[in-house]
């Protein structure tokens, strides 16, 4: 995903990820259990110090990748990134969202 289309849906994604988590707002030191919740609920692995970028909490010196996304759209409850993309308005992202991930085989 390009920058543009990550400045344009990233911030709608974070809302969604702490709405379904249950705080408006963060602190640090939230960021490990959300990591911890996040594997809980999708399987997949996004970690506190990549959580803490995503929030403007550290220095983020590269795009997040697509499983991180992924990940997060998932467990604000929608089926993939492209999907939230479409239901947050953003159909010209949507089309430019091209995942290289795998569902994780088993879902603790």
């Amino acid at each position: 995903m390009n920058q543009y289309a990550q400045e344009k849906i990233v911030p709608s994604l974070i809302a969604e990820v702490l709405s379904k988590y249950g705080k408006h707002n963060l602190l640090p030191s939230d960021c490990k259990n959300l990591s911890n919740d996040i594997i809980k609920v999708t399987g997949f692995t996004v970690s506190e110090t990549t959580l803490k970028r995503i929030m403007g909490f550290a220095r983020k010196s590269f795009e997040f990748s697509s499983y991180t996304l992924e990940a997060l759209a998932l467990y604000s409850g929608y089926k993939s990134l492209a999907g939230f993309a479409e239901k947050a308005g953003n159909e010209k992202t949507a089309g430019t969202v091209k995942l290289k991930t795998e569902l994780p085989a088993t879902v603790n």
